[in-house]
């Protein structure tokens, strides 16, 4: 439900990569996106402090992510894009 109605909110932007939260009162997701053709990244994301996140899973894959201190580093090949809800 958090993608088709929740809050959209930015949370690193830069010229390659893009992460946003999708959130309603039920879910939060993250998406972080990878918009080079030609170069992998590796960018910290910083979930914010309100989120009492412990863990991050996976939806394309089914991986559990262990979080520390609300933040993630995420490594992205070219133009590929990951979705994870929040935990």
């Amino acid at each position: 439900s958090a993608l088709n109605y929740g809050d959209f909110r930015p949370i690193k932007i830069t010229k390659n990569v893009f992460a946003y939260l999708r959130s309603d009162p039920n879910e939060r997701i993250l998406i972080v996106l990878n918009k080079s053709a030609s170069q992998s990244y590796n960018p910290e994301v910083e979930i914010p402090e309100y989120i009492k996140l412990t863990s991050l899973h996976d939806l394309i894959n089914g991986e559990k992510i262990t979080t520390r201190n609300n933040k993630i580093t995420i490594s992205l090949k070219p133009l590929e894009s990951k979705i994870y809800k929040l935990n």
